[in-house]
């Protein structure tokens, strides 16, 4: 596994705004619903978009409109469905069905993302590549079969930042 980075330590702040503006109306809706998460709440999609749309016929100036907001809850929605799902396949062995969660499109989300390098890692012979954190990150994660590791991260040593991920070890205090 290989973190890919055109230029690692600089801030990437594209996103910056859509994203307060995304937690910023998501922590709305679950002060509204009365709720700590979204995933707490039926029908979240419907009835947020509802709750937008009522928010905008008083006059709510600040309101998102129906459809940014259906699309950002959405959006939750599919993350945390595919979070689960890869969870599942990473304890089960299944890579995959882990691969193919990693390589499905995302949700439309607004947000800045490196998908030329996603695809590039991709081409270049990673199974499975996807961005570190959409929206936060111009970095991607490209899962490489073993035997192309070497290969993998030569070529594209030549126009990125490449760092092998590595198998951590458990934490301890050290005295």
């Amino acid at each position: 596994m290989f973190s890919l980075a055109a230029n690692l330590g600089e801030p990437f702040v594209e996103s910056r705004d859509a994203i307060v503006d995304h937690r910023a109306f998501i922590d709305a809706a679950c002060a509204n619903f009365g709720v700590a998460s979204l995933r707490q709440l039926p029908d979240a999609s419907g009835r947020t978009v509802q709750w937008v749309e009522a928010r905008r016929a008083a006059g709510d100036e600040q309101a998102p409109a129906p459809e940014t907001a259906r699309r950002w809850v959405q959006f939750c929605e599919s993350e945390t469905l595919r979070s689960l799902s890869a969870a599942k396949a990473l304890r089960s062995r299944r890579a995959n069905e882990l691969f193919t969660l990693l390589n499905s499109p995302t949700e439309s989300h607004d947000l800045a993302t490196p998908d030329a390098l996603v695809a590039l890692a991709r081409k270049r012979g990673a199974v499975a590549s996807r961005p570190a954190a959409a929206g936060t990150s111009n970095a991607v994660i490209a899962f490489v079969p073993v035997q192309n590791a070497d290969a993998f991260a030569a070529t594209m040593a030549r126009e990125f930042e490449v760092i092998e991920v590595t198998a951590g070890e458990p934490a301890r205090v050290e005295g």
